[in-house]
């Protein structure tokens, strides 16, 4: 990491570095995908917006109205997410519904989004790291 990259800004964003997001672009690409399950979703896009969302919901929790509402409103994009998370290794976004199981479904879902995706294409698309 260089001198001019502080924790938020590194790695460089996908589509001009190919190593990964930095939170604030992932944030942008998960929030203009907010309905989009189709392709592929990178460690660094979803781990970076999972990240944002807890502190947006962390941050306005004691707001009861505001914080409430906009957890309904993240609970989508974070959905969306998961699912191109999914795709990005090989697998259905029919695997989402796993989060319904208690218990084993989340800690499932949680290995799965922590593995690495399929290195170059799969049915879901082109590597996003490419």
């Amino acid at each position: 990491m260089s001198e001019s990259q502080n924790f938020f800004t590194a790695p460089p964003a996908s589509p001009s570095g190919g190593r990964g997001y930095n939170l604030p672009d992932a944030v942008k690409v998960c929030l203009r995908k907010f309905l989009v399950i189709e392709g592929r979703a990178c460690r660094s896009e979803f781990w970076w917006f999972e990240l944002a969302c807890l502190i947006v919901d962390i941050v306005t929790t004691p707001l009861a109205g505001l914080g409430a509402v906009l957890s309904l409103v993240l609970l989508i994009p974070c959905i969306t997410a998961l699912c191109r998370r999914l795709h990005d290794s090989d697998k259905s976004a029919l695997w989402a519904l796993l989060f319904l199981v208690p218990l084993i479904g989340p800690i499932v879902l949680l290995i799965f989004a922590v593995l690495p995706g399929t290195p170059g294409s799969n049915r879901f698309g082109s590597n996003p790291l490419a």
